[in-house]
């Protein structure tokens, strides 16, 4: 029997590195205020030259800033704002951006072909013991909200 196989060439975009979680293995994440978020006009410099390489998917892939920092709102909008670009230069944006509120989920489900997130443990782990937003079922919550908002997820 034969199987058919797809591939989607996606290019990756990364809104900030800044993360408040501390995961013994990161090497992606920088401390709260101390990363220049990208801009648009980067990142419409960026996607506009990869039209001709075949690409049609972009991750938007973001460390997370805390649910409570005053930068929250900025954040999320700026995220929205990279997804419109993307679709509007005729791209299929993917957004992974760490523990979202359901209000947030909604938002970038307007911009959005899919979103997605981690799950990387069923179980608390030693290596991320100071990353609040890993618990599990922080995570598992995300999955039956994606499901509640009919948002095509995936977990990696």
């Amino acid at each position: 029997m034969a199987q058919t196989i797809t591939y989607s060439p996606a290019y990756t975009l990364v809104p900030t590195y800044e993360c408040f979680n501390r995961c013994d293995y990161c090497n992606f994440r920088r401390d709260p205020g101390t990363d220049l978020w990208l801009d648009l006009a980067t990142a419409r410099q960026k996607l506009a030259k990869l039209g001709r390489h075949g690409v049609s998917e972009i991750l938007i892939l973001s460390g997370e800033v805390h649910p409570h920092s005053p930068h929250r709102e900025a954040w999320i909008t700026r995220i929205e704002e990279l997804c419109q670009l993307a679709l509007d230069l005729g791209f299929f944006p993917h957004t992974n951006a760490g523990i979202l509120s359901f209000t947030e989920m909604a938002r970038l489900k307007q911009v959005n072909v899919s979103l997605g997130l981690m799950v990387e443990q069923k179980r608390n782990l030693s290596v991320h013991r100071h990353a609040p937003s890993k618990d599990p079922q922080l995570r598992l919550e995300q999955l039956a909200w994606a499901g509640a908002l009919k948002i095509p997820f995936t977990t990696g």
